[in-house]
């Protein structure tokens, strides 16, 4: 009879072993019950709360809801409009930096051609002094030389009316024994010729 007895006692345990994990297992389903009901009113009451708030200032959950359903809307759209715009400032951006590199590229080169041009000016303006300067220098030894050829072909016409006027005097005077009318010459196809009441007066 003992072995019989040793072979049901395992058996007795097993079956303990299931009770107690059925036991177990209930329990833990009970306690998440219990949460998910806590949570759940907890939520209820929240909504409870908020909606005799919105009913204080004559406001209904529905419209809170919808208003907040368009403010969404009117976020998404502003978020998207800010996108555009941000996309829109960014090309501006580089218009604008391309446009500013420009500028300064136009800024340069003006600058060359102002500091090239103030260059030329100068060398003009020393040039325009040096030739006014060489001008004034020639134009005074211009002068100085005319001046001297003046005096040299008046020494010269004087010369020349002087030997003129004593080869007429040699000549005419000569002349005079036979015609005693002569008193004066002219000069004719480069010769002198006697003759009577003319400007050059001969001395004999």
């Amino acid at each position: 009879m003992e072995p019989i007895k040793q072979a049901q006692e395992p058996k007795k345990r097993t079956h303990v072993a299931v009770h107690h994990h059925h036991v177990s297992l209930t329990l833990m389903i009970i306690i998440a019950l219990l949460v998910v009901v806590i949570i759940i009113s907890k939520h209820a009451f929240i909504g409870y709360r908020l909606e005799k708030q919105f009913e204080k200032v004559g406001m209904k959950v529905e419209s809170v809801i919808f208003e907040m359903d368009s403010l969404k809307s009117e976020i998404l759209f502003t978020e998207t409009r800010l996108e555009s715009c941000k996309l829109l400032n960014n090309e501006s951006f580089e218009t604008i930096k391309t446009e500013k590199n420009n500028l300064f590229i136009c800024e340069s080169a003006k600058n060359q051609l102002v500091s090239q041009l103030d260059l030329m000016k100068t060398q003009y303006e020393r040039n325009l002094t040096q030739l006014a300067k060489e001008y004034e220098e020639k134009k005074t030894n211009a002068e100085l030389e005319l001046n001297q050829l003046k005096i040299q072909v008046t020494q010269t016409e004087e010369r020349f009316n002087n030997v003129i006027a004593y080869a007429a005097d040699n000549i005419c005077c000569k002349n005079r024994i036979d015609n005693p009318n002569i008193d004066s010459y002219i000069i004719a196809n480069n010769r002198i010729v006697c003759s009577a009441g003319e400007n050059k007066k001969i001395s004999c």
